[in-house]
């Protein structure tokens, strides 16, 4: 058993045929498996053998590829928001059950499809998990960037603005303030950070939350209103609007740090447990379902076997068939 993943954009390149595109263009999040390694150079996607999986990232373009001359199993992974993708989630629902498998973190979908499975948002960008429990000596921390086309880019660029002037006391990061060279720099040293999604949409979070929470931040949180379902709440502060931000950024405090440290680390493992991509979580469910798969036609066979044992023990000595299997072992 092998698991590969088909890059976003290589698709284009095949005219939509997933069975013409080479080995070399997929990623293998597990490494290589059986054989795969040592196939040749020109070996195509078509050459996967039936207990070989492949798992597309999910776009429009994916979504109609074709499948003919696949012998591989062919799942598809969503990472979008139902808020920027809600047309592509819509039809998943009526093209969602020819997969092998729906990987998404939608839990809606995972009840309208039986194949589908919860794979929870996370990942880090950390280069590396913090051992020991961050030393705190300042407030506040955002990060910024230059983007600006939706929603959540728009209200980081406001808050930050606003912190220049009204709030001096918050770092802030990205182009135009301080480099940065690794996301810890921004997160380890402060009580608190602000994280502040893209977009608003039920299970979206990314690892801008998941990197905070790492670092034992109170993340002063604008994004998934299900937020609570994943973290505890009282190791954050949930926002819904900019006003709540800025008042949340004005509050913080050593002393209201304190009090939520307990829930900050509850949060820091569950952020660790999530660390770990979407798609590495995916390959999990995959090869933990394929073990319980080969497990459950182990004990089938041994039942097959042992019964038909019993039956052929029968009617060769008409005793009690159990103790003739049992005798002849």
């Amino acid at each position: 058993m092998s698991i590969s993943l088909l890059p976003s954009g290589v698709l284009r390149s095949y005219g939509e045929d997933l069975s013409r595109i080479p080995l070399r263009h997929l990623q293998w999040p597990t490494g290589e498996h059986d054989d795969c390694g040592t196939r040749e150079v020109d070996a195509l996607v078509g050459d996967l053998k039936a207990d070989d999986d492949l798992i597309l990232t999910a776009d429009s373009r994916s979504l109609w590829a074709s499948r003919r001359n696949i012998r591989c199993r062919v799942s598809i992974l969503t990472e979008q928001p139902f808020s920027t993708q809600g047309h592509f989630y819509t039809l998943l629902r009526w093209r969602g059950r020819s997969y092998h498998r729906v990987f998404t973190h939608q839990i809606s979908l995972c009840h309208a499809l039986p194949n589908a499975r919860l794979v929870e948002h996370g990942g880090t960008t950390l280069q590396a998990l913090p051992k020991t429990p961050s030393v705190k000596t300042a407030m506040v921390s955002l990060v910024d960037s230059t983007t600006h086309h939706l929603p959540g880019h728009r209200l980081c660029h406001r808050v930050a603005a606003w912190s220049r002037t009204a709030c001096k006391t918050t770092q802030l990061y990205g182009p135009g303030y301080l480099a940065l060279s690794d996301k810890t720099e921004a997160h380890a040293p402060f009580r608190y950070s602000v994280i502040v999604e893209n977009s608003r949409s039920k299970g979206y979070f990314t690892e801008k939350l998941i990197d905070s929470m790492l670092c034992s931040n109170v993340p002063i949180y604008w994004g998934d209103p299900s937020i609570g379902s994943y973290f505890d709440p009282r190791g954050m502060v949930v926002c819904e609007t900019q006003a709540d931000i800025q008042k949340a950024i004005v509050q913080a405090s050593s002393e209201d740090y304190d009090r939520r440290r307990p829930f900050v680390d509850v949060n820091q493992w569950i952020a660790k447990r999530l660390s770990r991509s979407m798609i590495h979580r995916a390959c999990d469910i995959l090869h933990d379902e394929q073990d319980s798969q080969s497990q459950h036609h182990s004990i089938l066979n041994a039942d097959g076997f042992r019964k038909n044992a019993e039956q052929r023990d029968s009617f060769h000595t008409g005793n009690d068939p159990v103790p003739q299997l049992t005798k002849a072992a």
